[in-house]
């Protein structure tokens, strides 16, 4: 089990008992599985007392150092696996966006009103994005994909962008302070290098434009 909160991991557990950063390790070597989601309110303090580019960036290290010493001096060097489809790191990463922002939202609004809030902020973002009908919002807010994204997957991007920035600019005018659309960047931290270069930080305002 992993428990996030503000897009953060901030605690892990293991079926026999074992917690903190040790499980969200174990965690990360499963090569197999299944998942399930679920959305509200974590109360559970922050044991792994690291931001989650922290966590997987130390994760990642000690793969390296494990690695750096074979069993054998015959060991296979394994291929690096290739990256997804761009189309379907899109899709992936819209579907991140949006998720992780209903996330952040659940620590202020019961779900009922939460999934409310998000789909008016799809259905206004619609008429300039109609991407976006590839989409749906469950009964607790949860965002997923309802059909397969026709036309060039960049408008999705582009859509799921406006979509969430609308959304937390309408949450930012009923609670001042807490859905400000800067804070979409500490949100997405984890995939920030993704969410660049696929074009998704222009709909966001995320872009830093550079004076001379």
């Amino acid at each position: 089990t992993l428990w996030m909160r503000e897009g953060q991991l901030v605690d892990a557990r293991l079926g026999d008992g074992r917690a903190g950063q040790g499980a969200l390790f174990e965690a990360l070597s499963f090569t197999d599985g299944s998942f399930s989601v679920s959305y509200g309110p974590v109360s559970t303090p922050d044991r792994l007392g690291s931001s989650t580019t922290g966590l997987l960036l130390e994760w990642s290290r000690q793969q390296d150092e494990a690695s750096s010493l074979p069993d054998s001096p015959f060991a296979a060097i394994p291929d690096v696996p290739p990256l997804p489809p761009r189309e379907t790191m899109i899709t992936h990463r819209a579907l991140t966006l949006l998720n992780v922002a209903s996330a952040y939202a659940a620590n202020y609004f019961e779900p009922a009103l939460l999934s409310a809030r998000i789909e008016r902020a799809r259905q206004d973002t619609l008429p300039d994005h109609p991407v976006l009908s590839c989409l749906q919002v469950g009964d607790l807010g949860q965002v997923s994909l309802a059909s397969q994204p026709t036309g060039l997957l960049e408008n999705l991007a582009a859509g799921a962008s406006a979509w969430t920035l609308n959304f937390f600019k309408r949450l930012e005018r009923a609670m001042p302070g807490h859905f400000e659309p800067a804070r979409l960047r500490s949100l997405t931290e984890a995939v920030r290098e993704d969410m660049a270069a696929l074009g998704f930080d222009h709909g966001l305002g995320l872009v830093v434009k550079e004076t001379r």
